[in-house]
């Protein structure tokens, strides 16, 4: 029920357009309880042997009654996109915006294909419960208010029958819903399952292909999609006992009315006029109960994924702005940044850094190296705040990054990863992401500094070429030195290098780090490279181990010490 209720709450957020279809929907309900009305009154015409004229004049506001029912239909069936449209639009921007908001760190413990099948079937699924259920149920409401006022007047029994019958068809998918509530996130959590095993397949058929795993991972896949089915089925037939249960209701009770009502006829305690009466407004009366008997089983699927919906709607983000947060002092070129006694931990009791102390000058360029797992990425991850220290300090220019606004702080930060990332775009605008506002010849100068222009102008389409999914149509190094030409466009005063010459080969190494040492100018910079050749000439070399800074110094001195630094220096030697 909670989750039924979660639903309903959200309408707020769509009440323009939801009170809008009601009205629609209520104005087709009138042109069928006013035709009833009518047509008993033409029968009631003829039992009294009334004139032809009289009755005609009754048939002709009928006819009238079903060309307005005809038009308001055909609203009524435009209008139905112009709403899914804006409420799926709607439910998507907030969820997104609620990404955005909870950052990396929260959407690395995600698995991708959860994400995808919210955004995509799960909104889709969410669809009729907005666009005809909820409209719908106040339409049934207030259209029982409407018969239930005029039949009263009639018979006051028949009419209390057919309100109770209305009630409980609203009500009933409420009360039945702490009974299916399991069966409903079991239906969408085995669904998400299921997407995210094939795009997990997808993605990886090079893989499958080249272990010879296919017939492996086809039998895990068609006993995902079994227990799909199963789970698929068992929500169905739930959601048809729920339908088949109003339904009955309602058939039962507009008989009950009915015939109560020709028995007392015969009696001689009712009226023929009110038997008529009843007769057409007990099946107008189940018309929109049977509609909203449809829009329920129509919108079950998507009580199934209200749950994880709510779930990423009201998670609260870990890393927050102050209340008045800082948005000056980080544009000029030369920036200091010192880290005290920092600590931090992704899961509690397991420190990933330790009592890390770092002094970088401003305009200088340092490195952090150490072996795999040792907190290098992670403390490029702190600086840009997608995490929090746990303890200790991280201060720019003298001010701790936390007084600083986010989007700020992250606008004066450029970064290069090991693993760039290029959307399903051109080529300039995956550069011109960087900077939206930028000019051509600001992102063609960029382009020139990190050593790409001329590839991009050898292509037939030149900067209007798409670089497919990922950047798959391209080469490791070609996409590394497009994400450099991202990072000279921003012109932020902070560069962090994360391995970014790690997955290419020796000679677009060279290349790319020709264009790095142009992004490097007069910028601070940190570089976490494995390849310990591309820190030789940084300023100061920071050496990790286990969490911890184990030494620090040039390349020289910290070769003379013979350390963690050397150790990695030999240890790269012997396999080249």
């Amino acid at each position: 029920m909670k989750i039924y209720f979660e639903l309903l709450k959200y309408i707020t957020n769509v009440k323009k357009e939801i009170s809008l279809k009601v009205v629609l929907g209520l104005g087709l309900s009138l042109t069928y309880l006013l035709q009833a009305a009518f047509m008993s009154m033409i029968v009631n015409a003829v039992w009294m042997k009334k004139d032809s004229e009289y009755i005609l004049k009754y048939i002709l506001i009928v006819v009238v009654l079903i060309a307005i029912r005809g038009a308001i239909s055909k609203w009524i069936e435009g209008y139905n996109k112009v709403l899914s449209a804006k409420i799926k639009a709607k439910i998507r921007r907030f969820v997104i915006e609620k990404a955005y908001d909870l950052g990396p760190g929260y959407m690395n413990a995600k698995r991708s294909g959860d994400m995808i099948s919210m955004l995509q079937d799960g909104i889709e699924n969410l669809e009729p419960f907005f666009v005809n259920y909820i409209p719908q149920l106040f339409v049934v409401l207030l259209t029982g208010v409407f018969i239930f006022l005029y039949l009263v007047r009639l018979d006051s029994f028949s009419s209390i029958l057919l309100i109770i019958a209305m009630l409980f068809c609203v009500f009933l998918p409420m009360l039945t819903m702490p009974l299916i509530d399991r069966h409903v996130t079991d239906y969408w959590k085995e669904y998400s399952r299921i997407t995210s095993e094939y795009i997990d397949t997808i993605q990886g058929i090079t893989t499958l292909k080249i272990l010879n795993a296919e017939k492996e991972r086809g039998v895990f896949l068609n006993n995902r999609a079994n227990a799909f089915c199963r789970q698929s089925i068992k929500n169905t037939n739930i959601s048809l006992f729920n339908s088949d249960l109003m339904l009955i209701l309602t058939g039962i009770t507009s008989s009950v009315a009915v015939i109560s009502d020709g028995l007392r006829v015969s009696n001689g305690q009712v009226l023929e006029t009110t038997l008529t009466a009843f007769m057409f407004l007990a099946v107008e009366c189940a018309r929109p109960m049977v509609a909203l008997n449809q829009y329920w089983h129509g919108s079950f699927l998507g009580m199934s994924v209200a749950r994880d919906l709510f779930n990423i709607l009201k998670s609260k983000p870990s890393i927050t702005n102050i209340e008045s947060p800082k948005k000056t002092g980080l544009e000029t070129g030369s920036l200091d940044i010192i880290i005290e006694k920092m600590y931090f931990e992704y899961e509690k009791e397991n420190e990933v850094l330790k009592d890390i102390s770092i002094s970088i000058k401003g305009g200088s360029t340092v490195a952090i190296v150490g072996k795999s797992g040792s907190g290098k990425s992670t403390l490029l991850n702190l600086l840009m705040r997608f995490y929090d220290v746990k303890s200790g300090v991280i201060n720019l220019n003298g001010v701790n990054i936390k007084d600083y606004d986010i989007d700020y702080l992250r606008k004066n930060i450029s970064v290069v990863f090991q693993d760039s990332f290029l959307f399903y775009d051109t080529i300039r605008e995956n550069v011109r992401i960087a900077k939206p506002d930028a000019s051509e010849e600001d992102v063609i100068n960029a382009c020139k500094s990190a050593n790409i222009h001329d590839f991009i102008m050898s292509l037939p389409k030149g900067y209007d070429t798409w670089v497919g999914e990922r950047g798959m149509t391209l080469s490791g190094g070609q996409r590394q030195r497009i994400s450099i030409a991202r990072a000279i466009l921003k012109n932020s005063p902070v560069l962090l290098l994360d391995e970014a010459t790690s997955s290419v080969d020796v000679h677009s190494e060279e290349e790319i780090q020709l264009a790095l040492n142009e992004v490097m100018k007069n910028r601070t910079t940190i570089i976490v490279a494995h390849r310990l050749s591309t820190v030789k000439n940084a300023d100061r070399i920071y050496a990790l181990d286990k969490g911890r800074l184990a030494e620090e110094g040039t390349h020289e001195e910290l070769l003379k010490k013979d350390g963690v630094y050397a150790s990695l220096i030999k240890a790269q030697e012997v396999l080249s």
